[in-house]
């Protein structure tokens, strides 16, 4: 407003005062002649502002249009078979729309979903369901308490780009909780465990139900916004080192969710892309030899008892690190609980 009234000023100046000798008073039809010119000038100006205005809004919304937002998603626990079923629906208005794409399955999952309890993050699964139809996908209710979960499911779109769906369910009563795996309608790579409550795992050294051990080889205090690596290391009831089997395409996976939700993030040894997103880029690239996934695929798979995950956190707090591993054909949790400081 102030540069609008100056530059209205500056019209009427113009006209009265810029053309007279030094000196010279302004006369009455100079007065009269610069008010009609600032009035021009306000129309003038005006009509430039207002068609600035709305040219911006025009930019802005189609700026907006373009810009992505997580997609809004429903959950619900239904019968199915007489068992408890979780029903993830993708009910947002754009997965249907024409910027939708078929989904890339992920370590040959369509979906990894990951069921964290709100609260006390006392119990953890990580689950594949199946598509029932183009916007549902179904999974059998992990054998875990009632309460309250987070979901955090993971996608792949064909054009290789990856998100995260998340909600809260409520888990029904089911039969008595436990680690394992189901043998009716489950996939055979899903797998739950009941953890303690958190703030209970602030040791390094996490006793698995199986009698092994999982420890934390923590060199320096984890610190917000610098890189470090989470390593950990898993030996029998005895002290030797255990053998760590693939699970799910990996050696191990990982979680890092901060205690209220906020932060949450599937981990590989490989970082945190998705290993069928690096793919499809690696594809429009005209796959190239010797790519980091290329290299990854036909490497031997090496005996190995330690797994490291490159890592920043992205902001200071308290948060649970969940790793995963398979042994002798079982996959077992740890968790270890952490307080992140400021950079």
């Amino acid at each position: 407003m102030f540069l609008f009234v100056g530059a209205v000023t500056v019209f009427g100046a113009a006209v009265r005062e810029s053309v007279l000798t030094p000196g010279a008073a302004v006369d009455p039809r100079r007065l009269r002649l610069g008010r009609a010119v600032m009035a021009v000038a306000t129309l003038g100006l005006g009509a430039l502002m207002w068609g600035g205005w709305t040219w911006w809004d025009v930019v802005d919304a189609a700026y907006r249009g373009r810009m992505y937002r997580p997609l809004s998603t429903s959950a619900e626990a239904v019968e199915s078979g007489g068992a408890p079923t979780l029903r993830l629906t993708i009910d947002d208005p754009a997965w249907r729309g024409r910027n939708w794409t078929p989904l890339l399955p992920d370590h040959g999952k369509i979906m990894h979903m990951f069921l964290v309890k709100d609260g006390d993050l006392s119990g953890f699964a990580h689950i594949h369901p199946t598509a029932t139809d183009a916007s549902a996908f179904d999974v059998p209710f992990p054998e875990l308490p009632a309460g309250p979960y987070r979901i955090y499911a993971d996608i792949v779109d064909e054009s290789g780009f990856a998100q995260t769906l998340t909600d809260l369910v409520r888990a029904p009563e089911v039969r008595p909780v436990g680690e394992g795996l189901s043998v009716v309608g489950h996939d055979p790579d899903d797998s739950w465990s009941v953890l303690p409550p958190f703030g209970a795992a602030r040791s390094d050294a996490y006793p698995m139900d199986s009698g092994r051990t999982m420890r934390w080889e923590r060199a320096i205090d984890a610190v917000a916004d610098q890189e470090t690596t989470l390593r950990f290391s898993l030996t029998e009831a005895d002290g030797s080192p255990a053998v760590l089997e693939p699970y799910v395409g990996m050696m191990s996976h990982a979680a890092v969710s901060r205690d209220d939700g906020t932060v949450f993030i599937h981990l590989h040894p490989s970082g945190s892309i998705s290993m069928a997103a690096q793919m499809r880029f690696e594809q429009r690239e005209g796959g190239r030899d010797g790519s980091p996934m290329s290299a990854m695929a036909t490497a031997p798979v090496e005996a190995t008892n330690t797994v490291a995950f490159p890592f920043v956190f992205p902001e200071p707090g308290p948060y649970r690190v969940f790793v995963q591993v398979k042994i002798a054909g079982t996959v077992e949790t740890a968790a270890f609980d952490l307080d992140v400081t400021e950079n």
